[in-house]
């Protein structure tokens, strides 16, 4: 994490944006903003930009806000409105409208200078201001967030721990590699003789596996020419071979080879547990290893949990049985051992590791230090032997993980200490890790019909807390209001399953297991459903255009009805989202006072919807509201084939979508304030992490998907409706591609060599 200055604050913050583009770029519009804020290095890397290469790259550390246009209207919104209350001026001039700007006072202002000044030249790291908590005094640990949590005291320890060391940030990498092929097999050679002075193991016979091969490298206008010298290891290059090949060979002997000569080497595995048998076979050979592990609770849970079974396959159970690295997954605390008092209530896997209580904050608080423990415990093995290690192994999601603060004086990630300090490392696996970094770039929230769905958090832990009697946060108006739009949320998750369990067999089955947004319905309606491929495979690129911008106006036209109905449900407010109507109706041609009063009776008919509890009425509403856009969508036509039930999938898509996004903030404040304890979103990448990647080619774009499955019921072929929410968060997969040059833009940092297999 990169120290933000004094002056990154409030709503002038969009001026630093200025700054960079009157500056840095040469120009006075935001308007081309969202585009260099996206990360995408071909931008960032034009020739015509190299001046704002490392002011570019240090405006996205400091911010991902700016990477859309929308949200640069709404900064603008907000900077305006600010200094229009306070009858002041800011350092610019800005046209919310055309975004241009221009400087209010020919004298430059402080902000301008510090922010060119701070922009111009590489950031420095944030430094944590934690301390190791004193084992000689008492201390205490919290036994929860809140602060009525029991605090158990832990008296002073007297035993002999080992002092803090860190890792060495300023190491850089030292550049090209050169690996001669003699010495991988003399190497090879003194690993066979290993293996036969201990019998009890498996033989590697590396020797033969390596005269097994042949190393082919690629000469321009040559092809592929035998290399009996020496691997070359520069930059980015690609391993690649048929199963059986010697792949596995070359990375095990290369592993050993950077062991020996001093290298700083990280081997990327697709799994934890191919990554801990790597690590297990580089001790035996006298490497210094180390694994790199997630910290997250549920992380060291499920990685535990695969180690037991592990084990458990060895026969008896897994009683007195172990593998090699097992004791690098323990996940419990020591501290208990040295309470006083009874810990019966310190959970599995608790451990305050950098929330130690000891002393005074001047606010009259017990101060929060690092736990003196940490150098000696069993739990923290893995992320201490981190830094000894010559060699690291560990899963492609483990990087996207916090230093410890023990281990750091900065606050950075183990994927940028890899990326600045060391000299190579191997992805293994590609494909397979390309899949998990995919995965890490999709948001998957389950709604309803499973066991983790936050659906089910809801009933539990809010209206179940509530109805069992724990209702005294309801004298918070806010935890009330946020309960209604969870049930509201819950209802529209009900007439969605409704729907898709009675809409023709044929539609339901066409639209399960896809990402389903208001536009792709709206696509889908126009192409027509019975389409074994899109009309715009099938016209020319003008046609294509007209086909774009009608579904554009379509999508407008209904969202735009749909927000202001649901926002506004009695018609006495201003709607929030302005409809576009003269663009629609030059684009759909219709009158612009027909469409008018078009979109006005929709957003009444949604009304109707949003309120109405009969099912035949509420049925009723659903086809008014179809007849209305069908006659938009097809002035001329008929509509196609099963229209009707596409459009009222459309209805109860749009509104499961809009009672998410309304219950997001109040979850995320719920789940702060502890109300919400289960984690009802799978991990995703990481803001620091994000900083580093471009932002997903398709945006933020998010939709609603279902999915059947098997009832467990005597009715024939019943099945279960499963309903999840979808978002890409940024484009993880590029981390590997960019991982050679991932500080590049941030004053030349040299990268490591990366080689993929």
């Amino acid at each position: 994490m990169r120290t933000k200055p004094d002056f990154w604050k409030g709503n002038d913050r969009i001026c630093w944006l200025c700054v960079l583009m009157e500056e840095f770029v040469g120009t006075n519009s935001l308007e081309c903003a969202p585009a260099l804020m996206s990360g995408m290095a071909s931008i960032r890397n034009a020739p015509a930009l190299e001046p704002a290469r490392q002011a570019i790259f240090n405006l996205r550390q400091m911010s991902l806000a700016y990477v859309t246009t929308h949200s640069i209207r709404h900064a603008v919104a907000l900077y305006n409105d600010h200094h229009y209350r306070n009858r002041t001026e800011g350092p610019y001039r800005i046209h919310a409208e055309t975004l241009r700007f221009e400087r209010t006072d020919f004298l430059e202002d402080p902000l301008i200078t510090e922010a060119h000044r701070i922009l111009a030249v590489p950031m420095p790291y944030t430094l944590h201001a934690a301390t190791v908590a004193d084992p000689r005094q008492p201390m205490a640990v919290a036994l929860g967030e809140e602060s009525t949590s029991l605090r158990l005291p832990i008296g002073p320890i007297a035993a002999p721990l080992a002092p803090r060391r860190t890792h060495d940030i300023n190491r850089s990498p030292r550049g090209a590699i050169r690996i001669p092929l003699g010495e991988l097999r003399s190497l090879a050679a003194e690993m066979d003789e290993r293996d036969a002075q201990n019998p009890e193991r498996r033989p590697g016979n590396w020797v033969k596996r390596f005269d097994h091969f042949d190393l082919m490298v690629p000469e321009i206008g040559r092809g592929l020419r035998k290399e009996d010298r020496a691997i070359e290891l520069d930059g980015l290059k690609q391993l690649l071979g048929l199963p059986g090949a010697g792949k596995t060979t070359l990375l095990m002997l290369s592993g050993v080879w950077f062991g020996r000569h001093g290298y700083k080497a990280m081997l990327v595995f697709p799994s934890i547990e191919v990554a801990r048998q790597y690590m297990a076979d580089l001790d035996f050979y006298g490497v210094k290893v180390g694994m790199l592990v997630g910290q997250n609770p549920m992380t060291r849970r499920q990685h535990a949990d695969r180690i037991a079974e592990a084990i458990a396959a060895r026969g008896q159970g897994g009683f007195a049985q172990t593998i090699e690295g097992a004791d690098s997954f323990a996940a419990n605390c020591v501290l208990p051992a040295f309470s006083t008092a009874d810990t019966s209530m310190w959970g599995f896997g608790q451990a305050p590791c950098q929330s130690i209580l000891q002393g005074m904050t001047r606010s009259g608080q017990m101060k929060k230090c690092l736990c003196p423990v940490w150098t000696m415990c069993g739990r923290n093995k893995a992320p201490r032997e981190l830094l000894d290690a010559e060699v690291w192994v560990g899963h492609i999601r483990s990087m996207d993980t916090e230093v410890p603060l023990h281990a750091i004086n900065e606050q950075i990630r183990y994927f940028e200490l890899i990326a600045r300090t060391f000299d190579v490392v191997i992805f293994d696996e590609a494909d397979m890790v390309q899949s998990t970094l995919d995965e890490y770039g999709t948001a998957l929230l389950k709604i309803s019909g499973d066991e983790e769905s936050i659906h089910r958090v809801i009933q539990e832990q809010i209206h179940g807390r509530f109805a069992r009697g724990e209702n005294y946060r309801l004298f918070d108006r806010d935890v009330e209001r946020y309960s209604r739009d969870l049930a509201e949320f819950g209802n529209h998750n009900t007439s969605l399953m409704t729907a898709v369990h009675n809409v023709e067999p044929r539609v339901k089955n066409r639209y399960a297991d896809q990402l389903l947004t208001t536009s792709r319905m709206i696509t889908e309606l126009l192409d027509g459903f019975e389409r074994k491929s899109s009309k715009r495979d099938e016209v020319d690129e003008r046609e294509v255009v007209i086909g774009f911008s009608k579904n554009k106006a379509l999508t407008d036209f209904w969202e735009t009805a749909a927000y202001t109905a649901f926002y506004d449900r009695t018609g006495a407010d201003v709607p929030k989202r302005e409809f576009k109507a003269d663009l629609c109706a030059r684009t759909l041609s219709i009158q612009k006072a027909e469409l008018i009063q078009r979109w006005q009776e929709l957003t009444q008919h949604f009304r109707r919807y949003l309120a109405e509890n009969l099912t035949q009425r509420r049925d009723e509403v659903v086809k008014d509201i179809t007849k209305l856009f069908l006659a938009i969508c097809f002035p001329n036509n008929q509509p196609p084939l099963f229209s009707e039930d596409v459009v009222w999938l459309l209805v109860c898509i749009t509104f499961m979508i809009l009672g998410y996004q309304l219950i997001i903030p109040g979850t995320r404040t719920m789940v702060a304030e502890g109300l919400i304890r289960d984690p009802v979103v799978e991990a995703t990448a990481t803001p620091e992490l994000r900083r580093y990647i471009p932002e997903n080619i398709l945006g933020s774009l998010s939709g609603v998907k279902y999915s059947f499955s098997q009832a467990r019921t005597t009715l024939g072929n019943a099945r279960n409706v499963g309903l999840s929410y979808i978002a890409f968060v940024g484009a993880p997969r590029m981390l590997m591609h960019r991982f050679h040059r991932l500080l590049e833009a941030d004053g030349g940092q040299p990268g490591p060599a990366v080689l993929v297999s």
